[in-house]
């Protein structure tokens, strides 16, 4: 059965700041194009639409890059998620990117998706949505009326309402892990492999001798947003990560502090359930990732 794509306007800049000029004319009805694999999905499938305009920023190789600076990793909000699955900045800087990227859909998804359309595109299961809460990263917005620099956490809990009409996501900054922190992240996917994941997990773990220094834990795919579990980092600080009956009592709590939603996928209760499951896993991972 042919599908047909609603009609759109479509424009296709060259360089940032043609990027930036023309976002500052149309102010608002357009949508941004970085590699398309999830916008032109949901067009297809007329689950979201382009409002009158598309922007199609795929050309912008300016905003596609990886570099490491003092104390922090840069990366362009254009770099393909291929190039952050081969990077070597990246496998020994921060692994979990190219963890992530190791198991992100096929080769062909991995060279048209990028890191910043799949943080933009606001969904509860965004992979890096999820490695950038755990990792304090910052998004570096820019418009014609200058740049705006949003905390990870910030921007995920507003969704696509925190980016401003004429700006573009430009950069991602993450601070560099410290050499005793373990990372991991765990997807969900079920009996079939499936584009919705039950749910996802991201886990950073730092340590101090055998006690718990610092631990952010995120959760994906179980409510309308990713977010920190912040009542259980805060409860497992400074606990003795020998102390096994300690640290799976804080983890028992999770539970009761999230409110799952049920779909096709999984029900409310069977999502409750694996989250206390799975960030276990991902905690003991991140564990033995601890140098």
């Amino acid at each position: 059965m042919l599908t047909l794509l609603p009609k759109f306007e479509y424009y296709s800049p060259r360089t940032l700041e043609e990027a930036l000029e023309f976002l500052e004319k149309v102010k608002s009805s357009y949508r941004v194009l970085a590699g398309g694999t999830d916008l032109l999905l949901e067009m297809k499938h007329k689950l979201r639409y382009p409002a009158n305009t598309i922007v199609d920023i795929s050309k912008l190789n300016e905003l596609r890059y990886v570099k490491e600076k003092d104390g922090f990793i840069a990366i362009g909000s254009l770099t393909r998620i291929e190039d952050l699955k081969n990077s070597e900045i990246i496998r020994k800087r921060l692994p979990i990117l190219a963890e992530i990227a190791a198991e992100f859909g096929t080769w062909q998804i991995r060279n048209m998706a990028t890191i910043g359309g799949n943080v933009c595109n606001g969904s509860s299961s965004a992979d890096y949505s999820l490695a950038l809460l755990i990792l304090d990263a910052e998004l570096h917005f820019l418009s014609l009326k200058g740049e705006r620099r949003v905390k990870s956490e910030l921007f995920i809990n507003d969704g696509n309402e925190a980016i401003k009409p004429g700006e573009l996501l430009i950069e991602i900054t993450i601070p560099k892990l410290q050499s005793k922190a373990g990372t991991s992240f765990l997807k969900y996917e079920g009996r079939r492999v499936s584009s919705i994941p039950i749910l996802n997990v991201a886990c950073m773990l730092e340590l101090e001798d055998t006690f718990i220094k610092d631990v952010r834990i995120a959760l994906g795919g179980v409510e309308q947003l990713p977010r920190r579990l912040k009542p259980v980092e805060e409860k497992l600080k400074e606990l003795d990560v020998r102390d096994i009956d300690k640290v799976d009592r804080v983890l028992q709590t999770i539970p009761s502090l999230i409110n799952p939603r049920s779909g096709v996928v999984a029900s409310a209760e069977y999502r409750r359930a694996m989250s206390y499951v799975f960030v276990k896993r991902a905690l003991l991972q991140a564990l033995e990732r601890c140098s």
